[in-house]
Parts: C-alpha cells; structure tokens; sequence
C-alpha cells in the first residue's frame, strides 16, 4: 500500500550502485539503490555523491532498532536538480536535492530526516493534511536523534532541540497559531516552516522528556504496528499516548 502523495517518477541518464542492508530482526537482506550522475559519483571537483550517501545503511540500522524493522522491501535515493526542497520522501525511493552531493554539504542530516519518514509518513500516513505535525515533526526530531547516535553526546541533542524551538520562538507571529489544520497553501511557507517542522517536533521531544526513551520508544512502536499502512490523525495519536500511560 502506498499513500497517493508519495508516488514519484523520476527519470534521467543516471549511475545506478546498490549495497545491502538486513534490518535487525529480519531474516532477508534488501536492496539499497542509489541514482546518481556519472559527474557527481566520485568526482574530483565539487560533488562526491558516493560519500554523502554513505550514511544511507547505518541511518536504517539506526532507525529499525529505534522503532521497529524496516518496513519495505528496498531503500533508495534518485538526485535530482533543478529541486525545491531539499528531499522527498518518496516511499521507499527518497528524491534527493543535487545540492546535498556537494562535498561541504551536510547531507547526513537530511537523509537521516527522510528516512525516518518511511516509518512516520510512509508506513503510517497522516489522514490529511491536517496532521502533517505527524510526520514532519517525527523526521525533524529524528534528526536530533541521529544526532546523538553519530556523536554519543546528550548536550548535542538537547542544543539540536534548542535550535529548533528558537527558530519558532524567532517568528512571534506565529505564536498564536496551531500547529494542527493549517492550509496547504501555506505550510511550506518560511514563515510556517517552524510550525510544520520545529514546534511539532517538540511534541516527541517533551513526550521523551516526559516518559523516558524506554516507555516513549516502546508506545511508538506499538502505534507503528497498530496503524502500519493505515491513517492517523491528532485524536488517535492523543487517544493511543493516554491509553497506553493511564496507569503511570
């Protein structure tokens, strides 16, 4: 099953290379594809596009133990250019900004955002666009978790979600604006970004503050199991977090 939004074709004169990955609890290894330009693959000059995406495999192994295995049956990334964004969570096939291929990019993050988006967007997907805290918050603060995994320093995530919530704190115009039912036409937009992306990743933030990694990790594995291709949206997510801790 695939959400409508996610579907994405892209198609060019690429380099294809691929490696192997085996989630921790599966028994079969599946493909990691990657599409690149000849150019940019190991280039001498501006691009090292094998670099950059060398923390494809590890980001996976990191975020399957974190949540739950690895739900799909390949992972890719096709680099495109020219490119709004810096990447899409395409399911299973992230379109990825040329951009990040450049050697003093920092592009682990990124991918690391997109993905944890296979589990919180792809696997489970928000109900409408109404929910899109959901996920954009989840991949947001995955990014701080990866960037306490890669360093093993607790101070680089907390100054990772200062970050964050100061870049919400910068736009007061926002203040008094949910981060729940805004228009399409507008959450994308500078002025939205922190509340679509900083403010709703203070949710799992303060829920890992609140609960503790143990209880906090267990609950969102079992919510990703219990909506696994399926929807969600503000009220079950409340719903499942207070059934799951009435008695704490």
């Amino acid at each position: 099953p695939i959400a409508t939004y996610l579907i994405n074709a892209t198609a060019s004169i690429y380099k294809e290379y691929k490696e192997k990955f085996k989630s921790p609890n599966i028994l079969d290894s599946i493909d990691l594809l990657y599409y690149v330009w000849e150019s940019d693959y190991n280039a001498e000059g501006d691009f090292n596009a094998k670099r950059k995406l060398e923390t494809t495999a590890a980001s996976l192994e990191y975020f399957s133990n974190q949540f739950i295995d690895y739900p799909f049956s390949k992972y890719g990334q096709a680099v495109v250019y020219p490119f709004i964004y810096g990447a899409m969570e395409n399911q299973t096939m992230t379109t990825i900004n040329r951009l990040l291929m450049l050697k003093t990019s920092p592009a682990d993050l990124t991918i690391a955002h997109e993905i944890a988006h296979q589990w919180f967007g792809d696997l489970v997907t928000a109900i409408s666009w109404d929910d899109i805290w959901f996920k954009e918050g989840a991949a947001t603060w995955s990014e701080a978790l990866w960037t306490l995994e890669k360093t093993k320093d607790s101070t680089k995530y907390y100054n990772y979600m200062r970050d964050e919530a100061n870049g919400y704190m910068n736009i007061s115009k926002i203040f008094t604006i949910p981060i729940y039912g805004n228009s399409p036409d507008v959450m994308f937009t500078p002025d939205y970004v922190p509340l679509t992306y900083n403010k709703a990743s203070w949710i799992y933030h303060q829920l890992k503050i609140l609960l503790g990694d143990e209880l906090l990790f267990s609950i969102l594995r079992e919510l990703l199991n219990e909506y696994r291709f399926s929807n969600i949206d503000a009220s079950k997510f409340i719903n499942f977090f207070k059934e799951k801790t009435k008695d704490i």
